[in-house]
């Protein structure tokens, strides 16, 4: 179940890549991936139940990240996607989503889609202001995006989801 999950997620990317129009792609795919999000709350858990016996599960994910980072490209390069927008973002927005299907519950797949369109207006290029810099980029990794948020004083996320031990290794947090 979770491998057909996970390839639903590299096929979004997949199908982005066919797009003719690189900025429809980009959203397209973000707006797929954060309703899979949000229609499949338990995914993230399945994530870690599952990772011991996921072998194929990091050659998808890179495949998903590099197609992913091209699709970024050609987006910049048709002037509709931000200069400034890096592969760290990414997982910054699917992060951004996991907070709000945590807290909204039954109302996580409208809420999700709120903030997604929010979140692609801002990433439109005729919304970056150059004279207002965006901070750094948070380097955060597929584990990030994919584990939901613990309460405060419950611990390491990662650590209560999937045990101990430094699941960035796993996970990546690449700059594509």
């Amino acid at each position: 179940m979770f491998a057909d999950q996970f390839a639903a997620y590299v096929s979004a990317v997949d199908d982005a890549l066919t797009d003719p129009d690189p900025w429809r792609g980009f959203c397209t795919v973000i707006e797929k991936v954060y309703a899979m999000q949000a229609a499949d709350r338990g995914f993230s858990a399945a994530v870690c139940a599952a990772l011991p016996d996921l072998v194929n599960v990091e050659h998808q994910r890179d495949h998903a990240l590099r197609d992913f980072a091209e699709l970024t490209r050609r987006a910049k390069e048709s002037g509709r996607l931000r200069a400034d927008f890096v592969q760290d973002d990414l997982m910054l927005l699917f992060t951004a989503n996991c907070g709000i299907i945590a807290a909204t519950a039954e109302q996580a797949p409208a809420a999700s889609r709120r903030l997604i369109a929010y979140l692609l207006d801002a990433l439109r290029s005729d919304q970056a202001d150059p004279g207002n810099a965006l901070p750094p980029p948070v380097p955060l990794g597929l584990h990030d995006a994919l584990v939901p948020p613990q309460p405060s004083g419950v611990g390491d996320a990662a650590e209560q989801c999937c045990g101990a031990g430094d699941h960035r290794a796993v996970f990546g947090a690449e700059d594509a």
